[in-house]
């Protein structure tokens, strides 16, 4: 089986490759010219490159940081999956842990990277390019600033402030039922050195370095501060609507490379501001710099419509990015102990919650954290030695048996987390059991600890390269193309001919630049760029998508509303208009990325006609040298991107609105009685006698007797009753469901209109400035690039400052192989 060896170093984008037959790999160095650092980006048509290459299953090695190996684990085990060609894949070693990237060992500190800079920056730096080079200053300024962006997202009643609270130990934001969350609070974690230093202008050590102190900018535009911020003091500026900035340290976060800044958002339905409600939206669908989002569900009521628009974003996101895209996503589970583990385990509860997340909207093997944010930050209290309510004694004293001795309420082993996160959570339970601590044993089980683990790891993994990447990207390709100059200026002392050659090159290029054909070739093709054709398409399939996800959401959730009373109408109303509201917002953010990505694309296609250019210039000359060779850094360019009225839906219908008593009539029937007489015959042989006698001479009456009888006989009777009947009257409905209809139909048809034209505006807009840009930019390099050459000529015309040059050439190498060693202490490879 053929063995691959590959080597990579993702800092510097730079790579070994052993097929072992001493062969290059010219597909790699061209994808990681074109297409960036990142393995997740290259490594399946890597694998497919191989496989056109040697038709042959084969043995990878691969060596990189962790984020990178992981990548191509994950490329592979999808390219096997297609059979016929095995890759068989070895993660290589460095010698040291995991932490901090896949195979090389140490923790990162940035501080060291700063360090790096200065020197870049310094007189004893002999690279002109380098020095005073604000993109440089820029890009290591961001990339060595220490924070880095976790937004925490939450619908109501599922405990976020709860949870911020444990995060941070103490009671500081506010916990009420209502909406809370009106202001955008970002919470700066600091170490405890970082926090003194902050209250060293003016504050009395009395108060303490380990509480929280905060910034904002009060309604006259003036920059306040609260040395020892407090609850109250939330209470008020959350009710002021002021955005906050707090600082102080929390509980569980590592700050050894970076400071978390949690964002507590007010969430898309329970904003102030349009840009309260893009905020959210923002932070779920920034795929450049990845923020950590942490979403908190009420594990009692899963199902909310509140959530559905913010999950389905994220479900979005999590398939555009490969497994960062998934990892950046943590689902908090809280009040997962108000469940009652006899009757359903907690393991039960997570499938539900698997299942809700996976077919109501598409998010796949989500990162469960299961966790009592209430009873972590009493405990967090207790030791703090806050004071706690008579109620909260009673809730810490009662629970903390329960989370010991139930192995149910294990919350913190039942995360979905890495089997590095699972084993330093052990090694902390161990730990709290030999102590006997029995607090920090039930703070490890509420759960939250395993979520600050996750955090943590994510940071290391994923958070400390993304800033070491944006501190070298400036210089990254500096260094690369001088020192590819330097080395020619020193091959060029050892063969006069081909420096006659190269003199030869220059005075041809010198006067192709004088001349300036091929620049106004460019800067023609430049003027005719448009991203208006790419925008269009990409926004109609997108507006095409999420409009009818939309109107498909709201149709089935008002189905059957399609009588509606009138005095029930307002609240639908205002969440229907919510609704479009958020959508607004979602879709503000939308246009926002698809008009970055096509401006990237476009400032990308502008540097590639550079870089072409600049080829053209000289390739059409025979030399050894290439382009960088004779003009360094001046070769590439990079950096261009700029960076419900119910109105005829009313209709009346009569109805039964409630009852009366009326008095009524009525007739039935019944007897009476009356007297009748009656003959009747006499008992006896003489009456018998008389009534023959009587027949003979006429006597009717002999052998009979009269009786009287009272006889019964049916009559009609009148009488009164009460009778309760329904009273009507008539009702006003409305046909609601039809309302939604045509008002989010009649909503989407003005939305869709004003954002196409937004969108083609602002990237018309966007488009000229970054033409402009690049007409600078090139008028810029190509007055360097005749300095640059105009020195080079003079330089091999003159023996001595051909000379002087190739020394400084030489200078340039042993600083840059200097340097990159010290880089690669301080980045632990």
């Amino acid at each position: 089986m053929r063995r691959i060896v590959v080597d990579y170093d993702h800092y510097m984008g730079r790579f070994t490759f052993d097929d072992g037959e001493k062969n290059a790999c010219e597909w790699l160095e061209t994808r990681l010219g074109k297409d960036g650092r990142n393995v997740a980006d290259w490594a399946g048509d890597f694998l497919g490159y191989l496989k056109e290459r040697y038709n042959d299953s084969m043995e990878l090695v691969f060596t990189g940081i962790q984020q990178d190996c992981e990548a191509m684990e994950d490329a592979v085990a999808e390219f096997n999956k297609a059979g016929n060609v095995e890759i068989r894949l070895t993660i290589g070693d460095k010698g040291g842990s995991k932490t901090g990237g896949g195979h090389s060992g140490g923790k990162v500190s940035l501080d060291d990277l700063r360090g790096l800079y200065e020197e870049v920056n310094s007189i004893g730096c002999p690279i002109d390019e380098l020095r005073g080079n604000k993109k440089i200053e820029d890009a290591f300024r961001h990339g060595t600033d220490k924070e880095f962006e976790m937004a925490v997202v939450a619908t109501m009643s599922s405990g976020k402030s709860t949870l911020i609270n444990a995060l941070l130990g103490q009671e500081l934001l506010p916990a009420r039922h209502a909406a809370t969350t009106a202001t955008i609070t970002r919470i700066h974690d600091r170490g405890n050195k970082e926090i003194e230093d902050a209250f060293r202008h003016g504050t009395d050590k009395e108060e303490g370095f380990g509480c929280f102190f905060c910034k904002y900018v009060d309604k006259g535009g003036t920059e306040q501060i609260i040395k020892s911020v407090s609850k109250e003091d939330m209470n008020r500026l959350n009710d002021e609507g002021i955005n906050i900035d707090v600082y102080g340290k929390m509980q569980g976060i590592d700050t050894h490379a970076l400071n978390l800044v949690l964002t507590d958002t007010p969430g898309p339905n329970n904003s102030r501001t349009e840009e309260h409600k893009a905020l959210t939206y923002r932070l779920i669908q920034d795929s450049k710099f990845k923020p950590m989002i942490l979403y908190v569900l009420n594990a009692t009521q899963l199902e909310t419509m509140d959530d559905y628009e913010l999950l389905g974003n994220i479900a979005n996101a999590m398939k555009s990015g490969g497994r960062q895209a998934s990892e950046r996503f943590i689902f908090v589970m809280n009040k997962a102990d108000e469940f009652d583990t006899e009757k359903e385990s907690v393991e039960r509860m997570m499938e539900r919650t698997k299942d809700y997340l996976s077919t109501k909207h598409g998010i796949k093997n989500p990162k469960l954290f299961p966790c009592s944010a209430y009873f972590a930050k009493l405990i967090r209290q207790a030791a703090a030695g806050e004071d706690l309510t008579k109620k909260e004694k009673i809730d810490l004293h009662g629970q903390m048996g329960l989370f010991i001795e139930d192995e149910g309420m294990h919350l913190s082993s039942k995360a979905t987390v890495s089997e590095e996160v699972r084993g330093r959570l052990e090694r902390r339970v161990q730990v709290a059991k030999e102590r006997g601590d029995n607090s920090e044993l039930a703070l490890i089980h509420t759960g939250i600890p395993a979520v600050e683990e996750a955090i943590n790891e994510y940071l290391e993994k994923y958070a400390v390269p993304a800033k070491i990447d944006e501190a070298l990207r400036a210089f990254r390709q500096i260094i690369k193309d001088t020192g590819a100059e330097a080395k020619a200026s020193s091959e060029l002392a050892k063969n006069t001919q081909e420096r006659e050659k190269v003199r030869e090159v220059i005075s041809s290029v010198s006067k192709e630049l004088e001349q300036g054909d091929k620049a106004e070739q460019l800067k023609g093709k430049v003027d005719k760029l448009s991203v208006t054709k790419e925008v269009k398409a990409a926004f109609e399939q997108f507006s095409g998508e999420r409009f009818s996800k939309f109107s498909r959401g709201l149709a089935d959730e008002y189905k059957s509303s399609s009588a509606i009373p009138l005095d029930k109408v307002e609240g639908l109303r205002e969440k229907v208009n919510r609704a479009v509201a958020d959508l607004q917002g979602e879709l503000a953010v939308d246009l926002e990325n698809i008009i970055n990505h096509e401006i990237g694309d476009k400032a990308q296609e502008l540097v590639e006609s550079y870089n072409k250019y600049v080829e053209e210039l000289m390739g059409t000359f025979s030399f050894a040298a290439t382009p960088a060779a004779l003009v360094g850094h001046l070769a590439h360019m990079r950096d261009l991107t700029t960076s419900l009225d119910s109105g005829n839906y009313e209709f009346e219908r009569e109805e039964v609105v409630g009852t009366r008593v009326e008095k009524r009539k009525g007739t039935r029937r019944g007897t009476k009685t009356r007297e009748e007489t009656r003959k009747e015959k006499k008992e006896g042989f003489r009456s018998k006698l008389a009534r023959g006698f009587g027949k003979l001479f006429r006597k009717g009456d002999w052998g009979y007797e009269y009786k009287i009888y009272e006889v019964p006989y049916e009559v009609e009777q009148t009488y009164e009753y009460d009778e309760i009947v329904d009273v009507k009257d008539k009702v006003k409905y409305v046909d609601f469901s039809r309302m939604v209809k045509d008002f989010v139909a009649s909503v989407l048809a003005r939305l869709s209109e004003e954002a196409r034209k937004l969108a083609f505006e602002e990237a018309e807009k966007k488009a000229a400035e970054l033409k402009q840009a690049f007409k600078n930019e090139f008028d810029r390099l190509n007055k360097a690039m005749k300095k640059k050459l105009a020195e080079k000529e003079r330089s091999l015309k003159d023996a001595e400052r051909f000379q002087e040059l190739i020394e400084q050439g030489n200078r340039k190498l042993a600083w840059i192989k200097d340097f990159e060693e010290k880089l690669r202490k301080a980045i632990g490879c």
